[in-house]
């Protein structure tokens, strides 16, 4: 493999390792809310955010996704359509 391949996959390995240390300004409440967190569950404050931001980032996603289930449901011939499309595909996996 040659050398600059194996150099950036070293790197590769090393950003996923280590993230980056900007810094935000968060409430003194919840800087000590991490730390309690960290004790508690032997992660660093870093891993505690990023998994509440991905969590976060899920939920927004479903809510918007509710959102747009509805607005589909509550448009009487856009959900017509829907169901009919649906119908016509239930029995394609027989078709095989």
């Amino acid at each position: 493999m040659p050398a600059i391949a194996k150099s950036n996959k070293k790197r590769a390995r090393r950003l996923k390792e280590k993230p980056e240390s900007p810094l935000v300004r968060i409430f003194a409440a919840d800087k000590a809310f991490l730390e309690v967190l960290s004790s508690e569950t032997s992660q660093t404050m870093p891993q505690i955010l990023h998994s509440i931001i991905s969590k976060y980032k899920r939920q927004e996603f479903f809510d918007d996704l509710a959102g747009a289930y509805a607005e589909l449901i509550a448009d009487a011939k856009a959900w017509n359509e829907e169901k009919e499309e649906r119908r016509l595909y239930e029995n394609t996996l027989l078709d095989a």
